[in-house]
């Protein structure tokens, strides 16, 4: 049954990734279509899951396609792009463990 509880949580995480990246291009005031946000969210963690290099390759790949398919710079909007969104994950993460205790 741990065959079927792992991938259901990957996929949710996914999904919370490309939740967040939108949340952080509306506080950046960069245009990224929600559907575009969680195509990035989903291919970077397939790449993700690559060892040893995975989440370096990961952060290449969302800078690539947030130039190549939302037409927003990788330099100096996507790096800072990324940055807000580490930010807001860290808050979901504070804000969920004050909730739960």
């Amino acid at each position: 049954m741990e065959w079927v509880i792992i991938p259901v949580l990957y996929g949710i995480g996914m999904i919370i990734s490309g939740s967040t990246l939108w949340l952080s291009a509306k506080i950046t005031r960069d245009e990224l279509p929600y559907y575009m946000a969680l195509i990035i969210a989903v291919v970077s963690g397939i790449v993700r899951l690559l060892p040893y290099f995975g989440f370096i390759l990961s952060a290449i790949t969302i800078l690539a396609m947030l130039d190549k398919l939302c037409d927003i710079d990788w330099f100096p909007h996507g790096i800072f792009l990324m940055i807000v969104n580490i930010i807001v994950n860290i808050c979901l993460v504070v804000g969920f463990s004050g909730i739960c205790g």
